[in-house]
């Protein structure tokens, strides 16, 4: 299983998300730090399973503003089209810090 976890409590920005991503090994160096280039390398350097989980998500939502259900939406999207193509995929959030 590929899982991407990402720590809300380490984001003042968008670009801190695409810093924690960016530390993945399965996303490439070359990947634009940008919303639509994250659903990109989603849906094509991610393997199946795919589990996305969010911590700290409260204090992500209250730095990042509008740019938290922005990217949320991205994460949603990317697990809706893992389902429509019969992989496996979850995203969770997590408000604090605990595991899901």
């Amino acid at each position: 299983m590929t899982t991407l976890t990402l720590d809300g409590g380490t984001m003042g920005s968008l670009a801190d998300l695409h810093a924690q991503v960016a530390r993945h090994p399965e996303t490439p160096g070359d990947h634009g730090p940008n919303l639509d280039a994250l659903f990109d390398v989603l849906l094509a350097y991610y393997t199946a399973p795919l589990a996305i989980i969010w911590r700290n998500a409260a204090a992500a939502r209250a730095a990042l503003g509008p740019d938290f259900a922005r990217a949320k939406q991205v994460f949603d999207d990317a697990v809706a089209y893992y389902h429509a193509k019969g992989r496996a995929a979850v995203f969770t959030i997590v408000e604090g810090s605990e595991a899901p």
